[in-house]
């Protein structure tokens, strides 16, 4: 008994099973990605530095104001301040250091 195979198309081409496909857009998304990331912590980071770098404070006058009471008003004042300080410094060390783990090699 004879069995004749009849081979179609080109033996050497790889299977087409859609992951060579999927695989070919994963730079491209994930640079998109990486942007709008960034993007993102930019937006983030710009509103945040505009929040902290200003400072309300309402005070109520009076004719005869304690020297007791403007004393903790002032250090509460002077605490804000440096508070705000420092958050201006953590938030500009923390995207610093974002960028530069995104840096290309």
């Amino acid at each position: 008994m004879r069995l004749d195979i009849a081979v179609t198309g080109a033996v050497d081409s790889p299977a087409a099973y859609g992951i060579v496909d999927t695989l070919k857009d994963v730079p491209t998304q994930l640079n998109d990605a990486i942007r709008l990331f960034l993007s993102k912590v930019g937006s983030i980071l710009e509103h945040t530095l505009q929040d902290v770098s200003s400072l309300e404070v309402r005070t109520y006058v009076s004719d005869n104001i304690e020297q007791a009471l403007w004393a903790v008003h002032t250090d509460m004042v002077t605490r804000a301040q440096a508070n705000r300080a420092e958050m201006i410094k953590t938030a500009v060390s923390a995207a610093s250091t974002l960028l530069e783990t995104l840096k290309p090699v």
